[in-house]
């Protein structure tokens, strides 16, 4: 108890010094002031001895609560060392204390001063290592686990999917009650979140339950220090048997393998692996090479392992499952409440993911599982897609700086030929090299996006050169889209074509679906006017649509699309990474039947066998029109070969008619097509009547003919009658009776002809094209002007008009039609001939019997004669002629219907086979897969689909099988086609865990306002980060966090160097390059300057390197993602103004601060894959957890991120720190061991700074300027213990804690309210709002005074000296930091002037040093005084005051 305390306590057990106590309490006579003196003078005592409630009086270690939790993990540590001590003691004749040991346990005994009481005293730093050595050595917390090892490479949800898995196996065998007894554990540990709350069913899943111990020497510093020198010394046996002992301790872990039972199927192959992993020598190294990725990946892994010593307790496992599940319960209940509940939604973008994995139903839980795993697979196709494609873009964007290529001209030269007359200057001066690296970009896209995917997602455009299309603020406006120009996600991996394309995109299109489904999708037209390929001489699509809008709209058309590559490229990059999440997120979750394709309603959709028979029913209606089009031309060539030798001249009437109509209705066509954009239509009736008028014109030349042939019908008739009226035949009725059969013959004729022509005249082409026309104008046009909301009509006309001339039944038709005309035609000649040849015969007697004739009667006979046969040599040579052009169409016929085939039979064996065959592949590598999305895509129907996808279900572990009533369609256009199996009533949760899982999270677009004051709060924020020593801080924690709570080794960092370095020199510059290089070389790459970590890269590291390079995994920190600069991401220089966040000095620090950041997270990741055998996806995770994504923001944080500066940081980091205390509590004991052996031997001071200990200042061994120096290190952990020591130790607590956290704010928020309150926030120091010397930062800079002086901002006296109010100068340096540095490291004051040498220590090298020189001590001093005396006065308050 402290004096303070103990004059209290004497206070109290005196009561009342009054000695007349009111019966309420009060005093009834003031308080004497010989009492109040002897209370004061015994509470006085105790001042000379009163510390900080920071200060540890006496004690070793860290103040507060926070210090309070590590004497407490530290304390086991501590007991041995204090026993060690007593038995040191023992031998030194000094006997063993209790008391001294309770003592020493207490304060933390150390061994380094073990090592000193017995006389060890070694030179310089190795004392302290020695020590910190020894310390880690016996600490138990280095050995102990509450499982077997194979638990520290689990997680939760890992083990969660194992023990349903498990549980699964067990129920197939029948064994109910173990089903069950597993089925609870994995219960247990899905919603305690802690892997050893399962219990001793975690043996069921490979790992040993029951707390256990490691043996020493083995683990991640022993290895080296002692396991390697021993197993030298055996020979290699010793290494060979801890191999074996590490495989069995995974042997049965397959959920740390992706290939179920690897180790126990392999176990030799490994082991061998292992014993080439410690070899030194090339051949050893190459037959490892050599050997499968599973197996060296397996081996690197149990390398890495400490063993598991046989000392477990076998009684612990129910003890520490219950103990360990304590936290995640209580994290459980908290989260569940719906007002912490809606604050983790606001702050956390998978805060549905969790409360689903955390919530009531087991099987969506384990849905949520797969749904964040397939999460963390999206965002590594996305960062893929992204990490290739804008490292692609920088190149070029570099390359045409170099070369002064103007952006503008960037984007059109890629979809142009480097021929092509539209071309610009700027590239063909560029050369055809830089044309090609241009264009190569898009097929680079292609490949990158289906290759990220799995997927043939993006394909490349017949007849066309393929460039992003992005709408500019103005063509967004015009199409109806204004504000569009952030991408919104829209489809699941598919993403939409095109609609207007080139006529050969169109063709394949119309071939793939027909005509009328291509139609409807696509148009190969721009007003009106259809597009033409890209091909030499002719300008791109986007060339020709410009082209024609400015024929129609002249100056009033806009262009739609920006030309600005800067701004194109990352918006289509974000898009393809975007579309890539959502593709590869999609096809996990089909793969685990998570969601299938189809809604409710219609049913699992079977996308590759209903896409096969979707084409086999086109290709099987092709090939019949095909047979059918042969069908037709074997007839025609019959008729030819049959009717070769007659001819029918009847048929010129209606041929010549019908072709002079066909050159009228080509002509009409002409003119519609050639409407300019002011013109009109005429009325479809005028049109109609028009060709109708044509049609009549020619009908009435044909009737002109037919009546003539009438007119000597007639004539014939009269004259027959008039004979025999005068019966000059009666002696021959035969005359009379062929007469008449003539007549009658010549009348069916003429009837014949007529019919044949008007028939053929009805139903010809250019008639029903006429009357399609017709229909086409009246329905579905509008006959205004054309603009750019007109419907299309030339697309729809030509389509029509091009379907008249494939109508293959109407072909059939007429192909009957001519062959009835062609047989009735050849039976009429062969009468005809017979009956003239007999006629002629009638006529040649009649001339030898003319004796019985008179001579009028034989005049007139002979007229007839002449008539009759004169016509029927007329209509038989004119029969003959209709025959030659019949056959004539015949052959004309058969050409066109053999080019139609030949087009046809070339549609089937291209588009058709070769879609038909990709689709066959497609459905044989899903059967062969056996991935249950494909396994349903490739099903032969519903019912097959459904036993996929429950037997996948069943293997799982799920409890229900798929039950349509229990599944949702899920809604909006991210996932509309797809359903979740069973979501039931929470299948609004599960659709926001969708969206969180594809970051469908769209920003809310801002106002002007604040989009400016985005950009001025950018530029101080890259201000802010611009210093090697912001460089260095966040190096030294970032390494403190892999090193002590991640598990990586620190020579990992200097090899991430390394191999990048290595990288760097193999691709000439290029990292990625250069990687993929040492990859393909499959050799062992010697490395340079590596720490720690082993000086050589093997063929399995290299591999590993270069996918966390291509990935991405190790880009996007904070440096990349808290300051926006798009010229950066271009890798394009920055400017010189200093008022930009791109100004060069501010870039330079930020390139150093990434390089850092690539160190860090990259050396997490590397250790993650290469030593832990992690997946991409799993690195990811565990990069995601440790060092953030720093773009994964909900709304809500992008909103808090403009007011708290370094928001993601702050948030992200106490969760890790917090979950750290309990699962790595030998973490926090280091801190413990360290600053203990650091101050060892160092002497106490009395007056001490609060903030030093408030900053876990550690005394060093050395003083400068007069006074002790400090370190105060600026690693992570100093944010939480501040927190703690605020909240348990403060008067405010959690109002101490937030006004802390407001030390954050942006000073464009903070600095306002703090100039209003007249007082600083950080450190409660008021203004005085007086005249003080102008900082040299100011004074420097030229006119900068005298601006400030017009302002009323600084006054200059009589001596020349410019002064400045102190709350002016904290204005100016709070929103430029800048000029705030420059004043501590150039200082005129006093204060910064003794803090010269720690300021540039802070600013260069990130120290965090301070000296506690005279004056600080006077400050402590009196700041402990002022302490003193308000708790003095709260003491008496308590007491006595009464008002």
């Amino acid at each position: 108890m402290t004096p303070l305390e103990e004059a209290l306590a004497e206070i109290n057990k005196r009561g009342s010094l009054s000695p007349n106590p009111s019966p309420l309490g009060r005093s009834t006579s003031p308080v004497t002031p010989q009492a109040i003196a002897e209370t004061s003078s015994q509470i006085k005592k105790g001042f000379s001895q009163y510390k900080s409630p920071y200060d540890r009086s006496g004690k070793r270690g860290f103040g507060g609560a926070f210090g309070r939790f590590i004497d407490i993990v530290d304390t086991p540590r501590a007991a041995i060392a204090s026993t060690v001590q007593e038995i040191v003691d023992v031998f030194q004749g000094e006997g063993f204390s209790g008391s001294d040991w309770w003592k020493q346990t207490k304060d933390n005994h150390l061994f380094g001063e073990i090592m000193r009481d017995i006389g060890v005293d070694l030179p310089g730093p190795l004392d302290f290592a020695l020590g910190v050595g020894l310390d880690i050595a016996f600490d138990p917390l280095t050995y102990a686990g509450g499982a077997g090892v194979a638990a520290r490479l689990a997680k939760a949800d890992d083990v969660v999917a194992a023990l349903r898995k498990a549980q699964a196996t067990a129920k197939k065998a029948g064994d109910t009650k173990k089903a069950q007894e597993l089925f609870k554990a994995s219960e247990k540990v899905r919603k305690t979140r802690s892997v050893l709350s399962a219990g001793k069913s975690l043996k069921d899943i490979g790992i040993k339950p029951n707390m256990g111990l490691t043996l020493p020497g083995t683990g991640r510093l022993g290895r080296k220090a002692i396991e390697n020198p021993l197993n030298f010394l055996s020979g290699g046996a010793l290494g060979r048997r801890l191999d074996k002992k590490r495989l069995d301790q995974i042997k049965k872990a397959d959920f740390l393998f992706e290939e179920p039972g690897l180790v126990a199927k392999n176990t030799p192959k490994i082991q061998k692996a292992m014993g080439l992993m410690r070899s030194k020598d090339a051949t050893a190294r190459n037959l490892l090479n050599k050997m499968e990725p599973n197996i060296r990946k397996a081996a690197t892994m149990a390398s890495k392992l400490p063993v598991e010593s046989r000392l477990r307790l076998p009684w612990s496992s129910k003890m520490v499952g219950a103990v360990a599940a304590l936290p995640g319960r209580g994290l459980r209940w908290a989260t569940q409440r719906a007002m912490l509940q809606s604050v983790d939604k606001a702050l956390n973008t998978r805060q549905p993911m969790r409360a689903i994995k955390i919530g009531d139903d087991p099987d969506l839980a384990l849905e949520a599982i797969y749904l964040e795993r397939g999460a963390n697979k999206g965002e590594i196709a996305a960062r893929k897609v992204r990490s290739r494609l804008m490292d692609r873009a920088g190149k070029i964007a570099r390359e045409a700086k170099k070369l002064n290529v103007p952006f503008e001209d960037l984007l059109g030269a890629s979809a142009r030929r480097f021929d092509d007359i539209n071309m610009p200057g700027s590239i063909r001066q560029a050369g055809k090299a830089f044309h090609d690296d241009l264009v190569g970009f898009w097929k680079e896209a292609e490949t990158v996006v289906n290759e990220a995917t799995g997927q043939n997602i993006l394909s490349e455009m017949i007849g066309d050169m393929y460039s992003a299309r992005f709408l500019t603020d103005e063509g967004a406006f015009i199409v109806g889209a204004n504000g569009a120009k952030e991408f919104i996600p829209k489809g699941v991996g598919n993403i939409p074509m095109r609609t207007i394309v080139t006529p050969s995109q169109y063709k394949y299109y119309e071939n793939i679906l027909g005509a009328d489904e291509a139609a409807k999708l696509y148009k190969k037209t721009f007003f009106g006017e259809e597009l033409t390929d890209v091909t030499a001489g002719v300008g791109s699509i986007e060339d020709q649509m410009k082209a024609i809008g400015d024929q129609y709209m002249g100056d009033a058309y806009t262009h739609l699309f920006s030309n600005d590559f800067a701004d194109v490229i990352p918006r289509y990059v974000e898009r393809m990474a975007q579309f890539s999440r959502e593709a590869v997120l999609n096809s996990y979750l089909q793969d685990f039947g998570i969601i299938v394709k189809g809604g409710v309603a219609t049913g699992i959709k079977r996308d590759l066998a209903e896409r096969m028979s979707q084409l086999t029913r086109r290709g099987d209606d092709l090939t019949k029109r095909q047979e059918k089009i042969q069908d037709a031309v074997n007839l025609n060539r019959r008729l030819i070969s049959e009717q070769s030798t007659y001819d029918d001249p009847a048929m010129n009437v209606f041929l010549e008619t019908r072709d002079r109509i066909q050159m009228d209705l080509d002509d009409l066509i002409s003119d519609i097509v050639d409407l300019g954009p002011n013109q009109y239509l005429p009325e479809s009736g005028n049109l109609i009547k028009g060709v109708q008028k044509d049609l009549a014109n020619r009908g009435k030349g044909y009737a002109a003919q037919m009546s003539e042939l009438g007119r000597q019908k007639d004539s014939l008739e009269r004259i027959i009658l008039a004979l025999k009226n005068i019966k000059i035949g009666s002696e021959n009725p035969r005359l009379f009776k062929d007469l008449d059969s003539s007549v009658k013959d010549l009348g069916d004729a003429l009837t014949s002809a007529n019919d044949d022509f008007l028939g053929t005249m009805l139903s010809d082409e250019t008639v029903s094209a006429g009357q399609r026309l017709q229909n086409l104008l009246e329905g579905d046009i509008s006959l205004g002007s054309f603009d750019m909301k007109s419907v299309d009509p030339t697309a729809k006309r030509f389509q029509k008009w091009e379907g008249i001339y494939k109508e293959i039944d109407k072909l059939d038709t007429d192909v009957k039609r001519g062959l009835s005309l062609l047989n009735s035609n050849d039976n009429w000649l062969k009468s005809a001939q017979g009956r003239l040849a007999e006629q002629l015969d009638f006529w040649k007697n009649m001339e030898a019997t003319s004796g019985a004739i008179g001579n009028p009667e034989r005049a007139r006979l002979a007229a007839v004669q002449a008539d009759g046969i004169t016509f029927q040599e007329q209509l038989i040579t004119q029969r003959k002629g209709q025959l030659d052009q019949l056959l004539q169409q015949r052959q004309r016929t058969i050409r066109e219907l053999g080019e139609e085939s030949e087009t046809l039979e070339n549609i089937l064996k291209t588009d058709i086979a070769d879609t038909q065959r990709s689709l066959q592949l497609s459905l044989d590598e899903a059967i062969e897969s056996g991935q249950t999305g494909r396994l349903i895509s490739a099903a032969d129907s519903h019912e097959d689909a459904i036993k996929f996808l429950n037997n996948q279900r069943n293997v799982l572990g799920f409890q229900e099988a798929y039950n349509e009533s229990l599944s949702n369609q899920l809604v909006g256009k991210a996932f509309g086609n797809y359903t979740g199996v069973n979501t039931g009533s929470s299948a609004e949760l599960f659709m926001e865990a969708m969206n969180a899982a594809a970051r469908i999270n769209n920003p809310r677009r801002v106002g002007e306002f604040g989009k400016q004051y985005n950009k001025l709060h950018n530029w101080w924020k890259a201000q802010a980060t611009a210093t090697p020593g912001f460089i260095l801080r966040n190096g030294m924690g970032g390494a403190w966090i892999n090193s002590q709570i991640a598990g990586v080794e620190m020579g990992m960092h200097s090899k991430v160097v390394a191999l990048a370095r290595a990288s760097i020199k193999a691709g000439g510059g290029d990292m990625r390059r250069g990687a993929l290089a040492l990859k393909n070389q499959g050799k062992t790459v010697k490395l340079k300057n590596v720490f720690g970590a082993g000086r050589t890269a093997s063929k399995r590291e290299l591999e590993v390197f270069y996918d966390m390079v291509d990935s991405g995994l190790a880009s996007g920190g904070q440096a990349w993602s808290e300051v926006d600069d798009a010229l950066a991401d271009l890798g394009l220089p920055g400017t010189l103004n200093p008022f930009s966040a791109q100004f060069k000095g501010f870039r330079a620090v930020r390139n150093a601060n990434e390089k850092m950041e690539f160190m860090l997270r990259g050396a997490l990741a590397f250790d993650a894959m290469a030593n832990k055998g992690k997946a991409l996806d799993e690195a990811w995770e565990m990069v995601r957890k440790y060092h953030f994504d720093y773009s994964d923001l909900t709304n809500a944080e992008r909103g808090i991120k403009r007011v708290i500066s370094f928001w993601k940081w702050q948030k992200s980091i106490l969760p890790v720190l917090i979950e750290s205390m309990g699962k790595k509590p030998q973490t926090w004991s280091r801190l413990q061991q360290l600053k203990g052996e650091l101050e060892l031997g160092v002497d106490e001071e009395k007056w001490v700074p609060d903030y030093f200990g408030e900053a876990l200042g550690i005394r060093l061994p050395f003083d400068f300027g007069g006074g002790r120096v400090y370190t105060l290190p600026d690693l992570p952990f100093k944010d939480l213990a501040k927190y703690i020591n605020l909240t348990t130790e403060s008067p405010g607590g959690i109002a101490s804690v937030a006004k802390e956290m407001s030390s954050g704010v942006t000073p464009f928020i903070k600095t306002p309210i703090e100039m209003w309150a007249g007082k600083q926030f950080f450190g409660d120091i008021g203004f005085s709002g007086r005249y003080q010397q102008a900082p040299n930062s100011y004074g420097n800079i030229p006119g900068l005074m005298p601006i400030l002086g017009k302002f009323g901002k600084a006054k200059k006296n009589n001596r020349g000296e410019w002064k400045m109010r102190d709350r002016d100068i904290f204005f100016f340096d709070s929103y430029m930091p800048v000029l705030s540095r420059i004043r501590r490291l150039f200082p005129n004051e006093e204060s910064k002037q003794r803090r010269l040498l720690t300021s540039w220590i802070s600013v260069l090298a990130g120290g965090g040093l301070r000296v506690n020189d005279t004056q600080s001590k006077r400050n402590a001093f009196y700041e402990q005084q002022r302490q003193f005396n308000k708790d003095l006065q709260d003491m008496k308050d308590i007491r006595f005051r009464e008002i």
